[in-house]
């Protein structure tokens, strides 16, 4: 219950539920791409880029355009593009029927993207415990992290995720308010302490 100024209480009015929700979704795969991003940045390096839009309601995660190892590099933007290339060259019959599409191929790279940064975590060595989203007609699966463990020690938990995750999400996007692009090097030191710091 919240109270005027002259004093007369009233109610605050409460999000729909279903909007509720998807912000709460949004704000948790958002959270663990930005933990999925970190724990790759223990071995690589990656260009990232401001994402296009801000959002004030939900925590984001700035774009990958590639992940550098000591011998190669993998423009992972382009190759993302090059996957779901039938999507974005396909003609509309509508702007409702584009803008559907549009955003069917952005969730479908955002679900690519989060099941091959758990693939390289787990070729680095990280070991996951996960749960799969519900079946949908027309997207990908995507994994829920519910706990990360490195070298049989658990480094992450159900009731640090969320919290170190924000604080990763806001290390990006301070990092690429002065520059479009900019590149998070193997071994970042900001990203080492989010993860060495203990919530429990």
């Amino acid at each position: 219950m919240a109270t005027r100024t002259n004093g007369v209480p009233f109610r605050e009015k409460s999000l729909p539920f279903k909007t509720k929700c998807s912000r709460e979704k949004r704000n948790l795969e958002a959270v663990q791409q930005a933990i999925l991003v970190g724990l790759v940045s223990k071995m690589f390096s990656i260009l990232i880029e401001r994402p296009p839009k801000q959002s004030k309601v939900t925590e984001q995660i700035p774009k990958i355009i590639s992940i550098m190892g000591e011998s190669s590099v993998l423009e992972f933007d382009s190759f993302v593009k090059d996957r779901f290339k039938t999507e974005l060259d396909a003609t509309y019959s509508s702007e409702a029927e584009r803008i559907k599409t549009l955003r069917l191929f952005n969730r479908n790279v955002f679900v690519f993207t989060n099941n091959f940064l758990l693939d390289l975590c787990t070729e680095i060595g990280y070991v996951f415990n996960t749960r799969l989203s519900k079946i949908s007609k027309n997207t990908q699966r995507i994994e829920y992290i519910e706990s990360v463990c490195y070298k049989g020690k658990v480094i992450l938990t159900k009731n640090n995720l969320l919290e170190k995750g924000k604080r990763v999400c806001k290390y990006f996007s301070s990092i690429v308010i002065d520059k479009k692009q900019t590149t998070v090097e193997a071994g970042d030191v900001e990203i080492a302490k989010i993860f060495e710091t203990s919530n429990e």
